[in-house]
């Protein structure tokens, strides 16, 4: 659904394609104007990760 999407994405595209590259430093990511898709567990989730 929508209300998943901005997660699922987080997970699935964002994580995937920086984790290993970032070699343990923080990631930043810059969300401009999506926040419909930005939820309380995408929050949750970006911080744990």
């Amino acid at each position: 659904t929508l209300n998943n999407l901005g997660l699922e994405w987080l997970k699935r595209v964002f994580d995937l394609l920086t984790r290993d590259k970032a070699t343990g430093r923080q990631r930043l990511l810059i969300a401009n104007r999506y926040r419909s898709y930005i939820r309380v567990d995408f929050i949750a989730y970006y911080i744990r990760n």
